[in-house]
């Protein structure tokens, strides 16, 4: 969980009994690596809950959003990129980072997502695991840093 204090994993609410038998078997390793509030919950794009479902906060005050959202291998079906777009510009506030990582499994779902990207988020950096020495990271998986876009009102 990366030194995380409060972790929320989200899927589809058919997935959420494995996911939490998973996060039970692996807890000593999560207790140790720093996380005390791990919670699973279910995340429609199609209707994703409030943001506030999700109780954010740390010791200090509450948070109505996430400093860091992590989409691991989400990309794959054309007609699931629109919802997940909608749902992280709903759930990202300019403070948010989105950590991405995908697969690209075909031409028109990889260039959908990317065009997509691009009108929700301001700052896109593509982290460049190609060109390092035995990385092992096929041309083929992504890895994505992204930003909301910041609108600067005129006064």
């Amino acid at each position: 969980m990366l030194g995380a204090k409060h972790v929320v994993l989200t899927d589809l609410d058919y997935c959420i009994s494995l996911m939490k038998n998973n996060l039970d078997i692996n807890l000593n390793e999560v207790r140790n690596a720093g996380c005390f509030q791990i919670h699973c919950m279910p995340c429609d794009w199609f209707n994703p809950p409030n943001i506030q479902s999700f109780q954010f906060h740390s010791s200090i005050v509450p948070h109505e959003s996430p400093d860091v959202i992590l989409v691991a291998d989400c990309v794959w079906v054309a007609d699931l990129i629109e919802p997940l777009l909608r749902t992280l510009e709903q759930y990202c506030t300019p403070k948010t980072e989105v950590i991405i990582s995908y697969q690209r499994r075909g031409k028109s779902s990889h260039e959908m997502f990317y065009n997509g990207l691009h009108k929700v988020f301001g700052s896109i950096v593509e982290i460049d695991n190609y060109h390092k020495k035995d990385s092992g990271f096929p041309k083929a998986l992504h890895l994505l840093l992204c930003k909301q876009k910041v609108i600067h009102l005129e006064s």
